[in-house]
C-alpha cells in the first residue's frame, strides 16, 4: 500500500480535535474514505512513527508527536501571535475557547487542534472540559516567547499590496473574498470615509487583524443612521475592544457630505479608491490604490474634527 502524507494528515487531524480523548476505529472510518484492511495498515505505520498510541485493545489517541507533526500546517505565525498576546492581556487568568473563535474566524473542530498543538509546546496550560469546551491560559514560557515570535514575524512580513482589485459582476462571492483579504493586510491606524456606509460594512472592518491595526476612524452620513444602527454599533465596538481594536465612528458635517463623492480606505501607507461597502459585490467599479496618502490623511483630520460622534446624536 502506497502510504499518502494526504491520508496520515487527515487521520491525525481528527484525532487531534478529540484529544486527549481515544477513538475506536469504526469512528474514524466516517471520515476517511479507506477499506477496513487499509486503515488498519495506516494505523499501524503511523503507530509505529509514533505519532498515535494503542490503548485498550481497538482504541488509540495521538501523542504529542502526532500533534507536533500537524502543527505547522494548522499554526501559522500571524495566528500565534494573535492568540500569545490576547492570552497576555488576561495572565494569569484563563480564557474560554470561545472567545477566540469569536475573532479568528475558527470552527470548534479547528479550535480543539490548534490549541492542542499549543499546550503540547508549552505555550499555553489547558484545562480541557466535557463535551466541546476548555480553558486555556498562556504560560511562562509562551510570555517568553512573545518579542521573539513577533520580531521573526515582522522579518518575514513580505505582504505586498495591490494596486487594482477588479470587482465582477459574475464573481459576487468573490468580490467580498477579494475585499476581505485586503481588509487583513492593512497595517496601523485605519481610516475610512463612506458616506453610505451601513450594517454590512462592520463585517468588513471585522477582518482588520489586531496584531497589525489598533485604531480605526469612520466616517459617514446620517444616510444609515437609525437606533438599531447605533445599538449595533455599540455591540461590534465591544467586540472589537476585545480584540484589541478601538473602533470610533462620527458623522459628516452636512457640508463635507456634499462635498465628498469617492469612498476611501487609509492605512499606514496605503490608500484605496473603493465602492460603496453595502454593495461592494456587485460591478459598481474595481478598487484603486492612489498615491496622495498624506493629503487623504489630511483632508480625513479636516473631517473628522468636524463631524460628531455618533453616540452623542439622537435617533427616535
Amino acid at each position: 500500500m502506497n502510504i499518502k502524507n494526504e491520508t496520515i494528515t487527515i487521520i491525525l487531524k481528527k484525532l487531534a480535535d478529540l484529544y486527549p480523548n481515544s477513538m475506536f476505529k469504526e469512528q474514524l472510518k466516517q471520515y476517511i474514505s479507506l477499506s477496513d484492511s487499509d486503515l488498519s495498515r495506516y494505523i499501524h505505520y503511523i503507530a509505529e512513527k509514533g505519532y498515535i498510541r494503542k490503548s485498550n485493545g481497538p482504541l488509540f489517541k495521538i501523542t504529542a508527536a502526532g500533534i507536533r507533526y500537524i502543527g505547522e500546517e494548522i499554526v501559522d505565525n500571524e495566528t500565534l501571535m494573535i492568540i500569545l498576546e490576547q492570552l497576555n492581556k488576561n495572565y494569569p487568568n484563563y480564557v474560554e475557547n470561545i472567545f477566540f473563535q469569536e475573532f479568528l474566524d475558527m470552527d470548534d473542530f479547528s479550535s480543539r487542534r490548534i490549541f492542542s498543538y499549543l499546550e503540547e509546546t508549552g505555550l499555553v496550560e489547558i484545562n480541557w472540559f466535557a463535551g466541546k469546551r476548555f480553558d486555556i491560559k498562556i504560560t511562562s514560557y509562551g510570555i517568553d516567547q512573545l518579542v521573539p515570535e513577533k520580531n521573526k514575524l515582522a522579518k518575514e512580513d513580505t505582504i505586498s499590496m495591490p494596486n487594482e482589485i477588479e470587482m465582477a459582476l459574475e464573481t459576487p462571492f468573490t468580490n467580498i473574498t477579494k475585499v476581505s483579504e485586503l481588509m487583513q493586510k492593512l497595517k496601523g491606524d485605519i481610516l475610512l470615509i463612506e458616506k453610505h456606509f451601513d450594517q454590512k460594512g462592520f463585517k468588513f472592518v471585522k477582518k482588520l487583524n489586531p496584531l497589525f491595526v489598533s485604531n480605526v476612524k469612520i466616517l459617514m452620513s446620517t444616510d444609515h443612521l437609525s437606533r438599531d444602527f447605533k445599538d449595533i454599533f455599540k455591540a461590534f465596538k465591544t467586540e472589537m475592544d476585545n480584540k484589541g481594536i478601538t473602533v470610533e465612528l462620527r458623522i459628516l458635517d452636512e457640508k463635507d457630505v456634499e462635498r465628498i463623492h469617492d469612498r476611501y480606505i487609509l492605512s499606514e501607507e496605503n490608500c484605496y479608491n473603493i465602492p460603496p461597502m453595502n454593495i461592494i459585490h456587485k460591478k459598481l467599479g474595481d478598487i484603486k490604490r492612489i498615491q496622495d496618502v498624506e493629503s487623504k490623511k489630511a483632508y480625513f483630520k479636516k473631517c473628522w474634527a468636524r463631524a460628531t460622534n455618533i453616540i452623542k446624536i439622537s435617533t427616535k
